[in-house]
Order: C-alpha cells, then structure tokens, then sequence
C-alpha cells in the first residue's frame, strides 16, 4: 500500500490566512493618508512631552558609570527604526497601545507633580511602546520590540541598580579564585578581597563600570531587538546577560592577579585596567553572541511540515509559531490593504482630524507643563558629583574623643587617606580602643553621597545579618534637635559559620554637623516605606559615615550592648559638636 503524496500546505488559502485581523482592522489608504498629518503632529508632541524633564534624569544618570551606554542605546534604536518603518503614522492600535499611550501620560503629569524626572523617563519610554506598536515594517510587522532597548535606561529604582551590582560581586569574587586554583596562584579570599603573596585586590568595582551588567542588559534587548525576536525572550537574555557579566569579571580579576603574581605588571590601574576591562567586556559579548545562536537554533518557527493527511492547518504548529512571534497572514498585510483598497469606496471622512488634534492639544499642554517644570526645579549648572570626585573632607582633631573613653582606652589611631583602604572610602580614621572588657574600632569614613548602608557591606565581608533596628538618642532635648540634627542612629547585629557574633552602630553625619535619619533598613520594602515617610532623609547630601564594629566569640551580655549603644551615641555627639565648631 503506497502513501498518497505529499500536500503542499503552503498554497492553500485557508493555511495561508487563517487569520485576517490585521488587514480587516486597517484603515485604508485613502483615509489614512487624509489624516496622516493629523496623527504625524499627534505622536511628534505625544513623543516630545517628556523631553525636557529627561535632560536632568539624563545628566544624572551619565554620572552613573555603568549607565554610560545611554548614547549608543538611544542611537540603535533610532536607527532600527529609520531602517524599518514604513513612514506612515497611524491611531493607537489594540487596548494594548492605549493603555500605555494613556500610562505615559499619567507617568508625565506625575513627573511634573512632584518633579521627578525618573517618572518622566517612565513616561516616555510608554508613550514610546505606543508609537511602536501602532508603526509597522514593509511587512506588516509591529516595531514594538524595538523599545527593549529603551527600557534598560530607566535607571532600577530605590537604588536596587548598586544592590544588584553589589550581589554580584560575591559570585564574581567565587569563580576568579576558582580560577586562580585552576592556574594555582596561592591567594586567600576574604569576603570581596583576594590577598595574593604581594597585595590586595578589592573586588568592589569589578562589576561597574562601562564593563558592568547593565551594559550587557543594554546588549542582550538589542540582540532581541534587532533579530525580532519574540518579546517573551528577553528574560532569558536577560538572564544569560546576568551569567556572562560574572564570568567575564572574574576573567577580568582573575587576569590582573595574574598579572602581578606570574609577570609582576600592574593591571590594577591606569590604561592596562581599561584595557583589561574592554577585553573582559568583550569575551562577554561574544558569550551572549554564542547564547543568541544557541537559542535560535533551538527556538525558531517551523517554516513548513510534512501533510500526508491533507489536513488544512496543524494547530500544534500553529501555537508554536504564535509562541516564536509569527502571526499567519500578517507577512500578507501589504497585499491585503491593496485588496481592501479596491474592495472601499475611497471616501474621506468629514471629522477624521478631530481626534488626534484633540490628543495632540493634550500633548502640547503636558509639553508645556515639563518645560515649566524644568525651569522652576533644576538649575542646569549645579552637577551632582560622584563619591571620587568629592574633596570635601572632614580632618578629626588628635584630642576630639577626649573623655568619651578613659585613658589609654586608645590602642591605635590609623590614618588612611587617598582611597589607601577602598572598603573604608576616600578618606578614613580608625581608633581601636579596648574599654573594659570590651575591645571594638570605632571609624570615621568619609565622603560619601547619601546613606552608606553599612550591612551590605559587612554581609559582602561573609557576615550573615541577623537583625537591624534604629536607636533614638538618649540626649534628644527639644532644644537640641534643631542643632544636632535627627537623634537616631543604626544598631545591627551579624553572626558568622564560625559562631562568631558582630555588632555595628552606625550613622551618617552632614558636613555641617547635624544627624542624618537612617532608612528603615537595607531591604527594598523598607526603602519604598522610606520614601514614603513623613521627613525621609535626603538622599543626595554629602556626609560622613560613623561606626563602631566589635567582633565576639560569643554573644553579648544586655548589659554590654546597652554600654556599646551608650558609648557609640556619645561619640557620634562628639563628632556632630566637633564637626559644627571646626574652622574648616
């Protein structure tokens, strides 16, 4: 008995286009055209509302190293879309692009509100995903894709962007001394820190920088992007681009302790360090590079299927190539609109116009409103600078803790200036002191822009946080408080594998002495709760870090822990009336 033979699927009508939607739902030609102006003015304005209040959020965020990449995502996508678009403008098209048409509009009316041009870059990045959903290629295709790219510059809020970073630091640190076992390079890990036989190397800046995972984030949306991917794709690239960045930062330090280990060359800083870093950055790319076509090999449309049965459709078939982004029929739009073209009579209607001049009017007054915003609440000359460009420094007397402690409670006073200790800032001074029975350092760090959450450091030096709480000042007179600032300060208490206990005070200090109130805690909720708070903190104030770290081999009795809180706020007093009375 013989097989019939085979079908071929693709002429048949009903398998080519099972689904007309795109081409019934057009507008013809003939009306588009007439309001083609209309809906050109509607998404020049739409799209320029939020302009102005996007050249502070820019600024900012150029200060940020490892959102550097801003210019060249902003450019990709502009020219994908020049190299795309049919260079016709259409109504928002599905509930989908009115939605985010409409969500643009609040984030915008929002950013004005409060002044938040964070909100405003949300908003254009909506109002984006809009124009792009209504565009169209030569083939009928959505260019909403194309807003992947955009999305990786709305900077994470509630700084999760540094906690990321912070994160993977530790994987970083892991997989570089798994490496220097493999070339067996003698090394000791501490925490972030890799002690080689002649230095130290402090791992806190591997993962910034032009080199960091947000680069690679920006990269992985343009590979989506750019080979049209299936939106549904990005978080695997997303987490492929999260793997690649650690494993290029570990060939990034793992290569500089080689470096000074085998041939003595300096690769810690200077043009090598760059070098280094773009070489690293590099090995990255071409790592995603290896993951797009690995995936592509695997997840791709089935382009056609032997039909031995003559059936006229394969719905599993179909619903995998829905699932890789192919709609049937809509590589058909094109000829479909010319066949409804002949099908409409060409009549053009009388209030076609009234619509996307009515939204543009909208547009116009929220342009207006950002614009007028922009003027009254940034001052485009005064520049945030970064925590290394800082000069300002506090200079601590040799006598300022004069009867805090009794004499000769002072062990030691080290000095570390010019970033000589990077894990204790630009600036620093450390006193170790053995009060009683009890031996701690207490440490002035400085500078640094805004609250310095002190446990994600100490948890990057492989302490386990067991709780955080915040501690009111005993000596909070009302007269006082306008004088000294906020009267609390943090109290956290870690413990490690080992069963060793450690406990940290800690608070921050403006520069012209005053108590600054420190987050509800290092968490994202309490963070968001922060923000939220009837007299939150100010983020972006230069300050001073105070702390006090005892370590222990076992835990504290109630009674030394209300001595250490005692002993820290009347330090951190010391510093506050120091600081206020200093020449400097």
């Amino acid at each position: 008995m013989s097989l019939a033979a085979p079908v071929d699927i693709s002429a048949s009508p009903s398998r080519k286009h099972p689904n007309n939607t795109y081409a019934i739902a057009e507008t013809p030609p003939c009306v588009a055209e007439s309001r083609g102006w209309a809906w050109c003015l509607f998404w020049t304005t739409c799209l320029a509302a939020p302009i102005p209040l996007l050249i502070p959020y820019l600024t900012r965020l150029w200060q940020q190293e490892h959102y550097q990449f801003f210019p060249l995502a902003a450019a990709s996508v502009v020219l994908l879309v020049l190299a795309r678009w049919d260079g016709r403008f259409r109504a928002p098209r599905s509930w989908w692009g009115s939605g985010f048409l409409l969500g643009g509009w609040v984030a915008t009316a929002l950013s004005v509100a409060i002044f938040s041009p964070w909100l405003a870059m949300v908003g254009f990045v909506a109002l984006a995903s809009s124009w792009l959903l209504s565009a169209r290629e030569g083939s009928g295709r959505s260019l909403l894709v194309l807003v992947l790219p955009l999305l990786t510059l709305i900077r994470l809020p509630l700084q999760t962007d540094m906690l990321l970073i912070v994160r993977l630091q530790t994987w970083t640190t892991k997989i570089a001394s798994l490496l220097l076992d493999v070339l067996m390079i003698p090394h000791l890990t501490t925490g972030n820190v890799i002690e080689l036989t002649g230095r130290e190397l402090f791992v806190a800046e591997a993962c910034s920088g032009i080199q960091s995972v947000f680069t690679l984030f920006f990269l992985a949306s343009l590979l989506v992007a750019y080979n049209r991917h299936p939106l549904w794709f990005t978080p695997l690239y997303w987490a492929a681009a999260v793997l690649v960045a650690i494993i290029g930062n570990a060939i990034r330090v793992a290569s500089v302790a080689v470096a000074d280990s085998i041939f003595g060359f300096d690769w810690a800083t200077g043009w090598s360090h760059e070098v280094v870093g773009y070489v690293a950055l590099s090995i990255a790319v071409l790592l995603l590079l290896s993951f797009d076509q690995w995936i592509t090999a695997f997840l791709h449309p089935i382009q056609d299927v032997p039909n031995y049965l003559g059936l006229e459709s394969n719905p599993l078939v179909d619903c995998w190539n829905a699932c890789m982004g192919i709609v049937p029929g809509e590589n058909e739009f094109p000829a479909a609109t010319t066949a409804m073209q002949s099908a409409v009579a060409p009549r053009r209607p009388r209030f076609g116009w009234v619509l996307p001049v009515a939204m543009t009017t909208v547009c116009l007054l929220l342009c207006t409103l950002t614009t007028l915003s922009l003027g009254s609440g940034w001052n485009g000359s005064v520049r945030q600078p970064s925590e290394q460009e800082l000069t300002v420094f506090f200079t601590p007397p040799e006598d300022m803790f004069a009867g805090v402690w009794n004499d000769g409670s002072v062990v030691n006073h080290e000095i570390a200036r010019d970033g000589e200790d990077r894990r204790l800032g630009k600036a620093a001074d450390i006193w170790s002191v053995a009060d009683s029975e009890l031996q701690y350092q207490v440490v002035l760090s400085q500078p640094y822009i805004g609250w310095h959450e002190l446990c994600i450091c100490y948890e990057n030096l492989e302490w386990e946080l067991a709780d955080r709480s915040i501690i009111t000042s005993d000596q909070n007179a009302a007269d006082n408080l306008a004088e000294r600032g906020n009267p609390q300060f943090a109290f956290a208490r870690f413990r490690r594998n080992d069963d060793r206990r450690g406990y940290l005070l800690f608070a921050a200090i403006t520069y012209d002495g005053r108590g600054v109130a420190p987050p509800l805690g290092p968490g994202l909720v309490e963070r968001l709760g922060q923000r939220f708070a009837v007299n939150p903190y100010v983020p972006q104030q230069e300050m001073m870090m105070a702390q006090l770290w005892l370590e222990s081999e076992e835990r504290l009795h109630p009674d030394d822990i209300q001595r250490l809180r005692e002993t820290f706020d009347r330090v951190r007093l010391r510093i506050l009336e120091t600081v206020r009375n200093s020449p400097e």
